[in-house]
């Protein structure tokens, strides 16, 4: 880089990448599907090769921020639950000793162990949309493990391509004579 503006153009075209990758995962999460990036990461595969890599990284960084989210709003909604069942005088971990088996758990199931206790309709109703929304956030982190897994493939497969190029070399560094057959 003997030009000043090299890093500039650097930065501008990783800042790009990333706003690339971001658009896309949006848009996946949004449609709640892969398409977006299978299209975005096989246009770039095949437009870029090698040189894609960064690109494919920058994708599986923001996967892995989306799923930091998503980790922290289950968090969020578990905490959120437990304080208002705390308020309504319910104990969460009577209900459920680990918070994703409410995901799991059939609202009769907890209308049972809540059973003599006045006024179980919000309870129930509160625990109802806790359910949904956690159930949501599941499967947005089912989406980014697929995502990331697409993702993980072609990179492994592009240094399995790239591998495959060297000439095959003996212990000690030292490479055969002749051609190389595969």
């Amino acid at each position: 880089m003997d030009n000043p503006l090299d890093n500039v153009f650097a930065f501008a075209e990783q800042a790009y990448v990333q706003r690339q990758a971001e658009n896309v995962l949006a848009l996946c999460l949004e449609q709640r599907s892969l398409a977006p990036v299978h299209m975005l990461v096989e246009d770039l595969v095949l437009a870029a090769g090698p040189q894609s890599v960064m690109a494919l990284n920058e994708i599986l960084n923001e996967a892995e921020g989306y799923r930091s989210r998503s980790l922290d709003d289950l968090q969020r909604l578990f905490l959120s639950l437990q304080s208002d069942l705390s308020e309504r005088g319910v104990r969460l971990s009577a209900l459920a000793s680990d918070p994703l088996s409410l995901l799991d758990g059939a609202l009769p199931a907890f209308q049972e162990r809540l059973a003599g206790m006045d006024d179980v309709e919000p309870v129930l109703a509160s625990i109802a949309e806790t359910k949904q929304a956690m159930q949501e956030v599941v499967s947005r982190l089912e989406l980014l493990r697929e995502l990331t897994t697409y993702v993980e493939d072609w990179l492994w497969g592009m240094a399995r391509q790239w591998i495959q190029t060297l000439p095959p070399a003996f212990p000690g560094g030292s490479v055969p004579g002749g051609e190389y057959v595969q």
